[in-house]
């Protein structure tokens, strides 16, 4: 496992000076001794991730608690634990499948967002373990409070009764990405929203200058339409954030 340690100052929500923390960069790459490449069958498992090493003792645990996790699919294993396993594991799981088809798993840990009030990651993880057609990815939001290491709400961030208004601002965001008109029907252009009404999912990070929501592959569409994201520029959304969460 390799280690990058960079510097990262990050202000405390509550308004104190900046504190230094140690965010430091995780990395698993491991095979299947003996078996070649991915193309030829080989097992291969690949995990890039993040670790706070500064901080607040209970912040540092509860988000690097959270951060493995996603990362080892279980908060019971560790990440390098979780590695092992799958390669340990593999050699009689290659057996269900046909020859020279790969069997790889890999997360991937993106820093979205270290100014205060919310310390975000974007979450990805890629699996081909079945061989089917193709492999299944999907990314997840991990949203923390650098000071107490506690997640970060939507609920808590927006005043209330704004949700209806966010929901409508993102679908205008939405359409113009689609390139569908205002009246025009989601199922038309092939999205399976319930009732055939856009809506937010709770699957949301934050950008440096925008609010993001992703749709993954199968949530709101076939496969081949893969993931939807949608951007709200925070500049759109001010009078509906609460004044105590300064994005």
């Amino acid at each position: 496992m390799t280690r990058f340690i960079w510097i990262v100052a990050i202000m405390t929500s509550l308004g104190m000076a900046a504190e230094p923390v140690r965010i430091e960069s995780r990395h698993i790459d491991r095979k299947l001794p003996g078996c070649g490449n991915e193309k030829e069958g080989c097992a291969h498992v690949e995990f890039t991730w993040v670790e706070v090493a500064g901080g607040p003792a209970a912040a540092r645990q509860r988000i690097n608690a959270g951060i493995a996790a996603f990362v080892a699919n279980s908060p019971d294993i560790t990440p390098e634990a979780y590695a092992q396993q799958f390669i340990d594991g593999s050699a009689s799981a290659r057996e269900e499948l046909p020859p020279g088809v790969p069997y790889v798993t890999r997360r991937w840990v993106k820093v979205l967002r270290t100014a205060p009030p919310v310390f975000s990651l974007e979450c990805n993880a890629y699996d081909y373990t079945s061989g089917g057609v193709h492999g299944l990815y999907g990314t997840e939001y991990l949203n923390f409070d650098p000071v107490t290491g506690e997640r970060v709400k939507l609920a808590s961030i927006l005043k209330d009764g704004a949700m209806a208004q966010l929901t409508a601002i993102a679908e205008v965001h939405f359409r113009g990405e689609q390139q569908l008109a205002a009246t025009a029907k989601l199922e038309d252009k092939g999205f399976t929203f319930p009732g055939g009404r856009f809506a937010l999912n709770d699957n949301y990070g934050f950008g440096e200058k925008a609010l993001l929501f992703l749709f993954n592959p199968y949530e709101i569409g076939p496969y081949f339409m893969g993931a939807t994201l949608v951007e709200i520029p925070y500049t759109e959304i001010r009078d509906l954030i609460r004044p105590g969460f300064p994005l």
